[in-house]
Protein backbone atom coordinates (compact mmCIF):
# COMPACT_ATOMS: atom_id res chain seq x y z
CA UNK A 1 0.00 0.00 0.00
CA UNK A 2 3.13 2.55 1.15
CA UNK A 3 5.54 0.48 -0.96
CA UNK A 4 8.88 3.23 -1.18
CA UNK A 5 7.02 5.53 0.90
CA UNK A 6 8.80 7.11 4.01
CA UNK A 7 6.78 8.53 6.44
CA UNK A 8 7.64 10.78 9.83
CA UNK A 9 5.64 11.31 12.78
CA UNK A 10 2.55 10.10 14.53
CA UNK A 11 0.15 7.51 12.66
CA UNK A 12 -2.78 6.29 14.72
CA UNK A 13 -5.08 3.57 13.04
CA UNK A 14 -8.76 2.90 14.59
CA UNK A 15 -9.93 -0.53 13.48
CA UNK A 16 -6.56 -2.15 13.78
CA UNK A 17 -7.54 -5.23 15.29
CA UNK A 18 -7.53 -7.30 12.70
CA UNK A 19 -8.43 -7.05 8.84
CA UNK A 20 -8.30 -4.47 6.51
CA UNK A 21 -7.28 -1.96 9.45
CA UNK A 22 -4.80 -4.27 10.90
CA UNK A 23 -3.50 -4.77 7.57
CA UNK A 24 -3.04 -0.92 6.65
CA UNK A 25 -1.03 -0.61 10.08
CA UNK A 26 1.35 -3.10 9.16
CA UNK A 27 1.67 -1.24 5.78
CA UNK A 28 2.24 2.02 7.42
CA UNK A 29 5.26 0.19 9.52
CA UNK A 30 6.78 -0.83 6.78
CA UNK A 31 6.89 3.14 5.90
CA UNK A 32 9.01 3.69 8.82
CA UNK A 33 6.81 6.36 11.16
CA UNK A 34 7.88 7.07 14.68
CA UNK A 35 4.95 5.56 16.40
CA UNK A 36 1.93 4.39 15.22
CA UNK A 37 -0.87 3.45 18.02
CA UNK A 38 -3.40 0.76 17.03
CA UNK A 39 -7.47 1.51 18.94
CA UNK A 40 -9.52 -0.99 18.75
CA UNK A 41 -12.64 -2.20 20.63
CA UNK A 42 -10.80 -5.73 20.87
CA UNK A 43 -8.23 -4.57 23.43
CA UNK A 44 -6.15 -8.24 22.81
CA UNK A 45 -6.38 -7.92 19.29
CA UNK A 46 -4.96 -4.55 19.18
CA UNK A 47 -2.14 -5.01 21.58
CA UNK A 48 -1.17 -7.70 19.46
CA UNK A 49 -1.14 -5.89 16.28
CA UNK A 50 0.88 -3.72 18.01
CA UNK A 51 3.27 -5.84 19.02
CA UNK A 52 3.57 -7.75 15.49
CA UNK A 53 3.91 -4.37 13.83
CA UNK A 54 7.80 -4.75 15.20
CA UNK A 55 8.61 -7.15 13.01
CA UNK A 56 7.54 -4.89 9.79
CA UNK A 57 8.66 -1.75 10.87
CA UNK A 58 11.80 0.40 8.90
CA UNK A 59 12.28 2.66 11.52
CA UNK A 60 14.29 1.24 14.38
CA UNK A 61 12.89 3.53 16.69
CA UNK A 62 9.61 2.96 15.95
CA UNK A 63 7.05 2.44 18.76
CA UNK A 64 3.79 0.75 18.92
CA UNK A 65 1.05 0.84 20.78
CA UNK A 66 -2.45 0.32 21.74
CA UNK A 67 -5.76 2.18 22.71
CA UNK A 68 -9.21 0.70 23.55
CA UNK A 69 -11.62 2.40 21.79
CA UNK A 70 -15.63 2.22 21.40
CA UNK A 71 -16.19 4.49 18.07
CA UNK A 72 -19.75 5.16 18.41
CA UNK A 73 -18.55 6.55 22.55
CA UNK A 74 -17.90 10.22 21.68
CA UNK A 75 -16.01 11.05 24.79
CA UNK A 76 -13.62 7.46 24.09
CA UNK A 77 -12.60 9.07 20.79
CA UNK A 78 -12.05 12.35 22.45
CA UNK A 79 -9.77 10.69 24.79
CA UNK A 80 -8.07 8.21 22.04
CA UNK A 81 -6.84 11.17 20.33
CA UNK A 82 -5.86 13.37 23.01
CA UNK A 83 -4.20 10.42 24.39
CA UNK A 84 -2.11 10.25 21.09
CA UNK A 85 -1.14 14.69 20.81
CA UNK A 86 -0.47 14.48 25.18
CA UNK A 87 1.71 11.20 24.62
CA UNK A 88 3.58 11.73 21.42
CA UNK A 89 3.18 15.77 20.58
CA UNK A 90 1.07 14.85 17.48
CA UNK A 91 -1.57 13.53 15.01
CA UNK A 92 0.27 13.35 11.29
CA UNK A 93 -1.86 10.49 10.12
CA UNK A 94 -4.91 8.48 11.06
CA UNK A 95 -6.25 5.62 9.37
CA UNK A 96 -10.36 5.01 9.98
CA UNK A 97 -11.26 1.51 9.65
CA UNK A 98 -13.63 0.40 12.14
CA UNK A 99 -16.91 -0.79 10.72
CA UNK A 100 -19.55 -3.19 10.70
CA UNK A 101 -21.34 -5.81 8.24
CA UNK A 102 -23.43 -8.90 9.92
CA UNK A 103 -24.06 -10.48 6.55
CA UNK A 104 -27.72 -10.47 6.42
CA UNK A 105 -29.19 -10.38 2.90
CA UNK A 106 -32.70 -8.18 3.19
CA UNK A 107 -34.51 -5.89 0.91
CA UNK A 108 -35.17 -2.26 2.29
CA UNK A 109 -39.01 -3.67 3.29
CA UNK A 110 -37.80 -5.80 5.30
CA UNK A 111 -34.87 -4.27 7.06
CA UNK A 112 -34.75 -4.70 10.47
CA UNK A 113 -34.47 -1.02 12.47
CA UNK A 114 -32.35 -2.52 15.58
CA UNK A 115 -29.69 -4.09 12.46
CA UNK A 116 -29.99 -0.59 10.90
CA UNK A 117 -29.26 1.35 13.54
CA UNK A 118 -25.79 -0.74 15.07
CA UNK A 119 -24.80 -0.61 11.52
CA UNK A 120 -25.54 3.10 11.12
CA UNK A 121 -23.96 3.71 14.86
CA UNK A 122 -20.58 1.15 14.37
CA UNK A 123 -19.81 2.97 10.70
CA UNK A 124 -21.46 5.80 10.38
CA UNK A 125 -21.60 8.04 13.50
CA UNK A 126 -18.24 5.90 14.93
CA UNK A 127 -16.61 7.23 11.22
CA UNK A 128 -17.63 10.80 11.57
CA UNK A 129 -16.64 10.91 15.75
CA UNK A 130 -12.80 10.09 14.71
CA UNK A 131 -12.87 12.28 11.98
CA UNK A 132 -14.34 15.06 13.61
CA UNK A 133 -11.71 14.35 16.55
CA UNK A 134 -8.80 13.84 14.15
CA UNK A 135 -9.34 16.96 11.95
CA UNK A 136 -9.79 19.33 15.07
CA UNK A 137 -6.75 18.02 16.45
CA UNK A 138 -4.65 17.74 12.95
CA UNK A 139 -5.94 21.53 12.17
CA UNK A 140 -4.01 23.37 15.22
CA UNK A 141 -0.63 21.98 14.35
CA UNK A 142 2.62 23.40 12.55
CA UNK A 143 2.40 22.42 8.85
CA UNK A 144 5.58 20.40 7.86
CA UNK A 145 7.85 20.59 4.91
CA UNK A 146 9.14 17.96 2.69
CA UNK A 147 13.04 18.11 1.52
CA UNK A 148 13.94 16.18 -1.32
CA UNK A 149 16.31 17.13 -4.62
CA UNK A 150 13.14 19.09 -6.44
CA UNK A 151 13.46 21.57 -3.56
CA UNK A 152 11.42 21.91 -0.28
CA UNK A 153 7.20 22.01 -0.42
CA UNK A 154 4.24 22.04 2.28
CA UNK A 155 2.86 18.99 3.15
CA UNK A 156 0.31 20.11 5.70
CA UNK A 157 -0.47 19.63 8.98
CA UNK A 158 -2.02 16.11 9.28
CA UNK A 159 -3.77 13.26 6.30
CA UNK A 160 -6.73 11.48 7.30
CA UNK A 161 -7.89 8.13 5.70
CA UNK A 162 -11.00 6.26 5.33
CA UNK A 163 -11.87 3.16 4.25
CA UNK A 164 -14.58 3.16 2.58
CA UNK A 165 -15.87 0.70 -0.14
CA UNK A 166 -17.35 0.07 -3.44
CA UNK A 167 -20.62 -0.02 -1.70
CA UNK A 168 -19.59 3.48 -1.41
CA UNK A 169 -20.78 4.04 -4.75
CA UNK A 170 -23.08 1.08 -5.89
CA UNK A 171 -25.38 -0.80 -4.11
CA UNK A 172 -25.52 -4.61 -3.82
CA UNK A 173 -28.92 -6.41 -3.57
CA UNK A 174 -29.90 -7.66 0.05
CA UNK A 175 -27.44 -5.32 1.22
CA UNK A 176 -29.45 -2.61 2.10
CA UNK A 177 -27.81 -1.16 5.81
CA UNK A 178 -23.84 -1.81 4.91
CA UNK A 179 -24.53 -0.10 1.85
CA UNK A 180 -26.57 2.68 3.53
CA UNK A 181 -23.67 3.44 5.97
CA UNK A 182 -20.82 3.35 3.58
CA UNK A 183 -22.44 6.36 1.02
CA UNK A 184 -22.48 7.88 4.78
CA UNK A 185 -18.79 7.35 5.56
CA UNK A 186 -17.69 8.81 1.90
CA UNK A 187 -19.67 11.72 2.89
CA UNK A 188 -18.14 11.97 5.48
CA UNK A 189 -14.99 11.65 3.64
CA UNK A 190 -16.14 14.46 1.26
CA UNK A 191 -16.63 17.11 3.57
CA UNK A 192 -13.88 16.81 5.87
CA UNK A 193 -11.75 16.62 2.36
CA UNK A 194 -13.27 19.90 1.69
CA UNK A 195 -13.90 21.69 4.81
CA UNK A 196 -10.77 21.28 5.78
CA UNK A 197 -8.04 21.64 2.58
CA UNK A 198 -7.33 25.31 3.45
CA UNK A 199 -6.05 24.51 6.28
CA UNK A 200 -3.71 21.38 5.39
CA UNK A 201 -5.57 19.02 6.15
CA UNK A 202 -6.42 15.91 3.89
CA UNK A 203 -9.05 13.45 3.81
CA UNK A 204 -9.53 10.82 1.58
CA UNK A 205 -11.09 7.50 0.89
CA UNK A 206 -9.87 3.89 -0.46
CA UNK A 207 -12.24 2.18 -1.39
CA UNK A 208 -11.90 -1.54 -1.53
CA UNK A 209 -14.46 -4.22 -3.62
Amino acid sequence: MLSGTQLDGVALVVGSGRGIGQQAAFSIAEAGPRVIVFADLNEENAQASAEESKQYTSNKSHEATYFHVNVTDEKGIQAMVDFVIERFGSLDYAVNAAGVDNGVHTPVAEIDIENYDRIMNISAKGTMLCVRAEAAAMRKQTSKTFTSRNGTRDIGRGAIVIIASANSFAGLPGKGCYTISKHAVMAICKMAGLGHAAEGVRCNAVCPI
